[in-house]
């Protein structure tokens, strides 16, 4: 459930949770994931974040209809996203030196303690299932001074003159986006220990070099996420069935389980259409 497929007013809202929870119980559906971050607002009654609804709390509604139809629910998070210019001071840095729109510093200790905080509060008030956890991952960034600093001390380099493909440069984010997922796992487990964790990861993109740092691998062989959604978008169904075969060559046996999603599609006139 998003901001697509919700109505936020009292009179609508809720029941239009309840029927589309409805449909993916009546259509064998298992786990549904919900919003709780549309456009950097709260989708539940946060005590951090601006409430987009004020007279009734949709993840409220969300729970209940989910366990009512007898689903899972996961609490969806989109992680380090900057909306609305807000605390330009924890703005990501791109190699130029300027500000990543639409980006925080995924490596800032206090964006860091932020969403750990909104984290909290979701598993501390809510009955939920699952944390989901969106664009885990650090864009285009990594160059403000703090991260500039932190480097340095570890590498003795400078970012900005070695550039984004530097191995020492490509290791310390992936390991600074995975020290932060294992403080998150300790943290839940701390609170609830029945909540899982769960990520969205880049799938046939997170190359070695890719910017999206996020070290499936390593996630998968340690279990620090319970469970990933593995992005496969592919333009026709055989490239999707090659790479969620290529997920079995990522998966350890006691490993995080890999669900790879579906996104078959092809490109019209400069058009995403999607089958």
């Amino acid at each position: 459930c998003n901001s697509y497929t919700l109505s936020y007013n009292a009179t609508n809202g809720p029941a239009d949770i309840r029927a589309n929870i409805r449909r993916v119980a009546e259509h064998n559906g298992t786990v549904i994931a919900f919003e709780c971050l549309p456009g950097g607002k709260a989708c539940y009654a946060s005590g951090i974040l601006p409430k987009i609804c004020a007279n009734w709390d949709p993840l409220k509604t969300a729970v209940e209809a989910a366990h009512e139809n007898n689903l899972k629910i996961a609490a969806g998070i989109g992680m380090f996203l900057r909306f609305d210019g807000t605390h330009p001071e924890w703005a990501a840095v791109d190699i130029n030196g300027n500000p990543v729109a639409g980006w925080y510093d995924a490596y800032n200790p206090e964006v860091q303690k932020y969403y750990l905080d909104i984290i909290c509060e979701i598993v501390m008030g809510y009955d939920i299932d699952i944390i989901y956890l969106d664009y885990i991952r650090p864009g285009v960034g990594g160059y403000t001074d703090y991260c500039r600093k932190e480097f340095k001390k570890k590498y003795g380099k400078d970012q900005m003159e070695v550039g984004p493909y530097d191995p020492d440069f490509i290791k310390w984010r992936k390991d600074g986006i995975t020290e932060y997922l294992k403080e998150v796992r300790k943290t839940v487990q701390a609170l609830k220990p029945n909540v899982k964790l769960m990520t969205y990861v880049w799938g046939m993109y997170n190359t070695k070099e890719s910017r999206a740092m996020q070290d499936v691998p390593r996630w998968s062989k340690e279990a620090i996420p319970d469970l990933m959604q593995v992005g496969n978008y592919n333009k026709n169904p055989y490239s999707y069935r090659a790479g969620s075969h290529a997920l079995a060559a990522i998966r350890s046996e006691n490993g995080a389980d890999l669900i790879p999603i579906m996104g078959v599609g092809y490109v019209v006139a400069n058009t995403a259409s999607f089958q």
